[in-house]
């Protein structure tokens, strides 16, 4: 730091406590800015209040998950927002049904198993993007960018998210969110709760149609990176970010570069 003057400084997640605490005071040090990349215990200290006991001041560490009075005005809204949307989007998804069947053979609503709020299962719903029976003979396997498995109608679709559009009945049924985390299969889960134990902290709120993930990362965004947004978003929800998810998930929409 003394031979050099950087106008900031980034710390990686893989850095040691002891290198990090070195780095930042050196920063502090110098006035220079500071871009750490968080874990799980950081996270955890984010929004964290100062306590007092006896004379010793403390950080109170809450619940990793959205309050009982918080959950209940979300769920109101998840309702009302759904309802709304499933009856202004009812033309375009008519006409949805009829591209899919001109399109290719098999079903034109898509259903999968998928985990959501303290990992109870349930089927999601999307207009079917792939050929019918796409993994029938591979088994569960993630999504590409350019999957060949993915039809002509199916590559607009995704594109525009309008496949999504089925979920707004997941939402009304209680099993999702319009907000929250991305819903993944159990294989999935049990793979990368192997890898990163916290990524069961996830299951701490309801799976969600968008999510921070999706309006700040892109498509190549590693599965480590996308735990964080989810994790950062788990922490510290509230109604107003909700909405600013919701509108920056419109200019997501619009941009070709990014993908769930």
């Amino acid at each position: 730091m003394a031979e050099v003057e950087p106008d900031q400084v980034f710390i990686c997640s893989t850095l040691p406590q002891e290198q990090k605490a070195g780095v930042v005071y050196a920063c502090v040090d110098k006035n220079v800015k500071v871009l750490l990349v968080p874990d799980l215990y950081e996270i955890m200290l984010a929004q964290a209040r100062l306590e007092q006991v006896d004379d010793v001041p403390v950080f109170s560490i809450g619940y990793l998950g959205i309050p009982p009075e918080s959950a209940f005005l979300k769920r109101v809204t998840d309702i009302a927002l759904s309802l709304a949307a499933l009856v202004v989007m009812a033309p375009l998804s008519a006409l949805v049904c009829i591209a899919i069947k001109l399109d290719s053979r098999g079903p034109v609503l898509y259903r999968q198993k998928r985990l959501t709020l303290q990992g109870k299962p349930f089927y999601l719903y999307k207009f079917r993007t792939m050929v019918d029976k796409a993994e029938q003979e591979s088994g569960p396997v993630l999504a590409s960018e350019n999957d060949p498995r993915v039809t002509r109608v199916g590559r607009f679709l995704r594109a525009a998210r309008i496949d999504e559009i089925p979920q707004l009945i997941n939402v009304l049924k209680g099993d999702m969110s319009i907000v929250g985390p991305r819903p993944e299969r159990p294989f999935f889960v049990r793979e990368l709760v192997k890898d990163m134990p916290e990524y069961a902290y996830r299951l701490n709120v309801k799976s969600g149609i968008t999510g921070l993930a999706q309006v700040a990362g892109k498509y190549s965004t590693s599965p480590g990176n996308k735990l964080i947004y989810d994790l950062l978003y788990t922490k510290s929800y509230s109604p107003a970010r909700d909405l600013a998810i919701l509108l920056q998930t419109i200019k997501v929409i619009l941009m070709k570069d990014r993908a769930s």
